[in-house]
């Protein structure tokens, strides 16, 4: 899975938001799409397991696709090597 997040939200702590997402699925691609230019912000988003972390407003739409593009090719690495040690 590949999923964009801001972490400001309505109904949910963003920061809590992605630590469920990857509870459930560890494999999930999460995409971290914001406005908050905090260096600390950034490095908690990564250590809780964002694939990336994207400044908003997006100026470069080529970037992100860029990014967009990274994170699934990771996802498609790890689905191979979890195939190659199911099969083993």
């Amino acid at each position: 899975h590949l999923l964009l997040a801001d972490i400001v939200m309505n109904d949910m702590d963003g920061m809590q938001f992605l630590r469920e997402i990857k509870e459930m699925d560890a494999l999930t691609q999460v995409i971290v799409v914001s406005a908050n230019r905090s260096m600390e912000k950034v490095v908690q988003c990564l250590e809780l397991g964002a694939s990336d972390y994207v400044i908003k407003p997006v100026q470069d739409a080529a970037r992100l696709i860029e990014v967009v593009e990274y994170s699934v090719q990771k996802l498609e690495r790890w689905k191979e090597v979890i195939r190659i040690i199911l099969n083993m």
